[in-house]
């Protein structure tokens, strides 16, 4: 009798501690490529591990198993097909911890030099658990809807203070929880190398380690494209028609010229540094691939006056990846580059060629292009096979952080935004040959875009010729518009709203072989439902534009 009490009792306890196993952390993505992904996450005890997958949310018909014994678990799917939607549930042996749901998924990436639309998320120094990082999650998921994110990109100070695994649990995946089928790629800042290296880091860069290399899983084997840098300090990917790079601006040792590889102390220390060697052979490849467009990701802004400035002496690092990483970014003509470290949203020109430490030395020499670079403005900045030279530089270090007061004001930069309560987020969308980004803040208002094109763009005045004299009323308008004009010449002309933040709403007008003459076109619009604001209406003659300024209100 005792033997079967002992038995039951035995049966109790296990059922009970099977049902408490549960995860803790993730499930989250990494390494996605065609063909296969990596899908990670953290449970409360050691468990074995299992997925199973397929691509009907009522079929979950394949899985893979790990039999290793541990909290963190780390499964690779593989044989899968490339550019498709996928779901997936997590478990182990005995259990399964999540449900088939369709919040749980993935897509397989296309190959690499297609051309198809690409959607990127930008944050920088969010992770403190904060109204301000919660507030920037929130207006990212009002802005994106059920529209899909393609890559999730992390600037660096993931965690504050230091990067601890604590730390990265509740100011990280506890916050985004319901985000991680996003796939996120990452760069460290200096709060997460607290927990690596902190400053002044004297330690050999080959022999980092810590919470944040525990956490990503970079592709250091060219398994997503690019020279494979055998390393997790820095990598690079393709993703359709973009070439990715994650630099380290964490790498610098004022103690050590031999792992000073951002050259704090000596350029020489940056160009004989194993960085500086992959970056040049990595840049190479992607120009010898013709990819469209090269985009590098790194903490520490060469321009910035926020929470930091760019022109203070004890501003080492911002210092050195200025002087000593630059001039080898444009000399391949990167398109654009993303930083964090300073509190605050700042957007440059078109630049190329300012290496110098004090702004005071800045002139419009070094602007390639100095207008807005909005297309709806009719300037978006030109890169096209005449004139392949510039960068825009973009710091959005404020998605969690935020500083009072700040100077602002950098003469690189066309627009800057910054203030204790001011948060916000970028917005990357890629298709084809042009490359839209938005500043959306924690209030879901755009308060910056730009435009980079990767081919030929006549602005519309050269055409005036052409399109002449239009007027639109009643200007501001209601329910409906009169637009007349006059064409010189048999054309073809389509009209099209924009909003301010550059989106195309509608086309409102589309004919074929107009006739030379006078026109009058009474449009209606309130089948658009238009709030009441700034509208653009974009003319398109013959393949040339023109802008109008409209008002709608009630």
């Amino acid at each position: 009798m005792k033997s079967i009490l002992f038995v039951s009792f035995l049966l109790i306890v296990l059922s009970f501690q099977l049902k408490s196993q549960t995860y803790v952390r993730g499930p989250y993505l990494q390494m996605i490529t065609p063909n296969s992904i990596m899908i990670k996450w953290r449970t409360n005890v050691a468990t074995t591990a299992r997925v199973k997958y397929g691509k009907d949310l009522n079929n979950l018909n394949e899985m893979v198993s790990v039999n290793t014994v541990t909290k963190d678990h780390k499964v690779i799917l593989s044989n899968l097909e490339r550019n498709t939607k996928y779901y997936y549930a997590i478990g182990n042996d005995v259990n399964w911890f999540t449900a088939p749901d369709k919040e749980y998924h993935f897509y397989t990436w296309p190959d690499s030099g297609t051309t198809n639309k690409t959607r990127i998320w930008v944050i920088g120094d969010f992770g403190k658990a904060n109204s301000g990082q919660n507030l920037v999650k929130r207006s990212y998921r009002n802005y994106i809807q059920d529209k899909k994110t393609d890559l999730w990109i992390w600037l660096g100070d993931n965690a504050y203070q230091d990067g601890t695994d604590q730390e990265y649990q509740e100011k990280v995946f506890d916050v985004y929880e319901q985000l991680t089928y996003m796939p996120f790629f990452s760069t460290p800042g200096n709060h997460d190398y607290n927990s690596v290296c902190p400053i002044p880091c004297n330690k050999n860069p080959n022999q980092h380690t810590g919470t944040y290399y525990d956490v990503i899983e970079a592709p250091q084997n060219g398994e997503l494209g690019g020279v494979p840098s055998g390393t997790e300090l820095y990598y690079s990917f393709d993703y359709n028609n973009i070439h990715f790079v994650s630099i380290n601006s964490e790498l610098g040792s004022p103690l050590n010229p031999s792992f000073d590889w951002i050259g704090i102390t000596s350029s020489n220390n940056a160009n004989n540094s194993p960085m500086m060697q992959w970056l040049k052979q990595d840049l190479a490849d992607a120009k010898a691939r013709n990819i469209d467009w090269i985009i590098v990701y790194f903490h520490q802004p060469p321009y910035s006056k926020g929470s930091h400035d760019s022109d203070a002496a004890f501003e080492l690092y911002m210092r050195a990846m200025r002087r000593n990483y630059l001039p080898v970014l444009e000399q391949y003509n990167v398109d654009l580059v993303l930083n964090g470290h300073s509190h605050v949203y700042e957007r440059s020109y078109l630049l190329r060629g300012f290496y110098a430490d004090n702004s005071s030395n800045f002139n419009d020499s070094f602007k390639m292009d100095g207008k807005s670079g909005k297309l709806i403005l009719d300037e978006p900045y030109v890169k096209d096979d005449t004139s392949k030279k510039g960068t825009v530089y973009v710091v959005c270090g404020n998605s969690g952080s935020s500083t009072t007061n700040p100077a602002l004001g950098h003469p690189a930069m066309y627009y800057s935004h910054g203030c204790a309560s001011c948060y916000g987020s970028l917005v990357i969308e890629v298709e084809g040959k042009h490359l839209h980004a938005k500043y959306i803040t924690g209030e879901d208002s755009v308060l910056d875009y730009f435009d980079i094109l990767k081919e030929p763009y006549v602005v519309s005045k050269e055409k005036d010729q052409i399109l002449k004299d239009i007027h639109i009323n009643p200007n501001p308008f209601q329910n409906f518009v009169q637009i007349q004009y006059t064409l010189t010449e048999k054309s073809q002309l389509t009209v099209e709203i924009f909003n301010t933040e550059g989106t195309r709403i509608a086309t409102i007008l589309d004919k074929n072989n107009l006739k030379p003459g006078y026109y009058n076109e009474k449009i209606p619009l309130t089948n658009l439902n238009l709030p009441d604001g700034v509208y653009f209406f974009r003319f398109n003659i013959n393949g040339y534009e023109k802008i109008e300024k409209m008002v709608k209100l009630r």
